[in-house]
């Protein structure tokens, strides 16, 4: 099997546990399914795009408040991205090794030699020898330190700067020479940078809920996927993930010095698998026969119904729930007839994410 097949079939089996976890989430009152396996109109694919991409708009808001994004920090990004600046995040990390001290110790061999000494065919004595090695340990300290910030354009005036989050730890190396494990010093480790002014673009400073939408009726919107809104927040989700990746290959390489060989972290507690993500491509399977086509026109009373009885009333974000940016729910306003999962449902995935 080429390689690409083999990705196709990971791909699809991670799709296929994601979807067991949704129905699980949405319990038995929902049928969610796949866009393919349920009768749709043209419409409902750009609103799929436009509620996947609502959602991990607001599961990536999510994420930076856990990371430590304080409130007010979050109205003064919105505020620099409402006068036209671009807002990026920086992770700058800082590592200094420098000697600390010479340790010299003895070792003895638990291997013994005994040698007997006898006269006459008699044993008079015995003698005990074992090897001892002088070892010579040279112990460094190895300081390091990191801290993600938040930046108003180039970031020159302290003030177009926020502390995101910061931290700072020491560890003890050991070497048999005087050569230093480490650089004395990397200023910096590490640097990368991450544009997220089309995020905070997306949401309300107030209500944090995401709005994007895509322009249908501009000249150069072409398919649900081939137009200028879904190709920008393509081009920021990629940038981001590079950024994501990066950020988690150098802590991940600073966790895996171990001074003392003894001890082991189980690295695999770090893995991202067992993390939910909520942006799950779903339609609601219609009722009634499989595959049977809706009647054209449905009413929006009807659309609205179906969006008010989502599988629990709506999902109330904030405190408790670890979920500040979620959907809108619409309450009392005019929906088209969709198959697309209401608002609740989505709301409901991303406090699964954040449990």
């Amino acid at each position: 099997m080429a390689s690409s097949e083999m990705a196709m079939v990971r791909f699809h089996s991670k799709l296929e546990r994601a979807l067991d976890k949704v129905r699980v989430i949405l319990g038995q009152t929902k049928s969610p399914c796949w866009p393919a396996d349920t009768h749709h109109q043209y419409q409902d694919k750009f609103l799929l795009a436009e509620c996947l991409t609502n959602v991990a708009a607001a599961s990536q808001l999510n994420c930076l408040v856990q990371i430590g994004l304080a409130e007010e920090q979050r109205r003064q990004l919105f505020k620099w991205v409402a006068e036209g600046n671009v807002v990026s995040l920086v992770f700058r990390a800082e590592e200094r090794c420098t000697f600390n001290r010479k340790v010299e110790r003895e070792e003895e061999d638990p291997t013994k030699r005994v040698q007997e000494v006898s006269v006459a065919g008699a044993v008079q004595a015995a003698l005990t020898s074992k090897v001892v090695t002088k070892v010579t340990e040279y112990v460094w300290d190895l300081k390091m330190s990191y801290e993600l910030q938040a930046i108003c354009g180039v970031g020159d005036n302290p003030s177009h700067r926020l502390s995101v989050t910061k931290r700072s730890g020491k560890a003890e190396l050991k070497t048999s020479t005087d050569a230093p494990p480490r650089p004395e010093a990397r200023i910096p480790a590490a640097s990368h940078h991450c544009n997220v002014s089309w995020l905070l673009g997306q949401l309300g400073p107030e209500s944090l809920t995401p709005h994007f939408k895509v322009k249908r009726e501009d000249p150069k919107c072409h398919t649900p996927r081939r137009n200028q809104e879904v190709e920008a927040a393509c081009r920021h989700f990629a940038e981001f993930r590079t950024w994501v990746s990066l950020v988690t290959d150098y802590l991940g390489a600073m966790l895996r010095i171990q001074p003392d060989p003894s001890k082991k972290l189980d690295m695999n507690a770090l893995s991202s698998q067992g993390t939910f993500v909520p942006v799950v491509p779903l339609f609601q399977e219609e009722e009634g026969e499989q595959g049977e086509k809706p009647a054209e026109g449905g009413s929006a009373a009807a659309a609205a119904e179906q969006a008010a009885t989502s599988s629990a009333s709506d999902v109330e974000c904030g405190a408790g729930t670890g979920v500040l940016s979620c959907l809108a729910v619409a309450q009392n306003q005019p929906m088209p007839a969709s198959v697309c999962l209401g608002s609740s449902d989505i709301n409901l995935l991303l406090v699964e994410e954040a449990r």
